[in-house]
């Protein structure tokens, strides 16, 4: 008597083994792979203050230091800082702009490794008192580092001008009237 191989290519097709049209013919089913997914490409960024050890911030968080931070090429994050910015005491510093000319807070979506540098002019204060009987000119206020600032006195009716005393750096001390100092700290004249 002869047997059918019926049941044995039946139970080789519960397993996915059969090829279409030949029940006795017995193939491998290919095993499916995973494609794997391309790391994006990475790039290092900097972010820093000038001068040094002013105030910024990176995705909501804030820093006082320079910091390098790796990214993925074409993501987006935001940098700010804030500004005037205290100082020691009669010094603060006021934002002039960041390296890549964005606002004073802005995104940032960097494709190859970069810098971003937030830079600050340095301001002092100048103040600016007068004695019995006169005024002096300017106003107190804050000054940038470096400028020149001419003073005058004015004495009232009856009074004579008498000298000026100052200090800090570039200051003027003595009798000239007007005179000129320069911003090389905080400074009262």
């Amino acid at each position: 008597m002869t047997r059918r191989i019926a049941i044995a290519c039946f139970a080789a097709a519960a397993w996915g083994l059969v090829t279409e049209g030949n029940p006795s013919a017995v193939a491998a089913t290919p095993t499916p792979t995973s494609t794997p997914t391309p790391t994006p490409a990475m790039v290092t960024v900097t972010v820093k203050t000038r001068p040094t050890g002013r105030s910024f911030s990176v995705d909501g968080i804030t820093y006082t230091a320079q910091q390098r931070f790796r990214w993925s090429n074409g993501s987006t994050h935001t940098i700010a800082t804030i500004s005037p910015q205290s100082g020691d005491p009669g010094v603060q510093y006021v934002w002039m702009k960041w390296s890549d000319q964005g606002a004073i807070s802005h995104t940032v979506t960097p494709t190859s490794n970069t810098t971003y540098t937030a830079r600050f002019k340095t301001q002092y204060y100048l103040t600016m008192t007068a004695g019995t009987g006169g005024s002096v000119r300017p106003t107190s206020g804050w000054r940038n580092s470096g400028a020149s600032v001419p003073i005058t006195a004015r004495p009232a009716n009856g009074y004579s001008f008498s000298n000026w005393t100052g200090t800090g750096t570039g200051s003027y001390s003595g009798p000239n009237n007007p005179a000129a100092i320069m911003m090389g700290g905080p400074i009262t004249e």
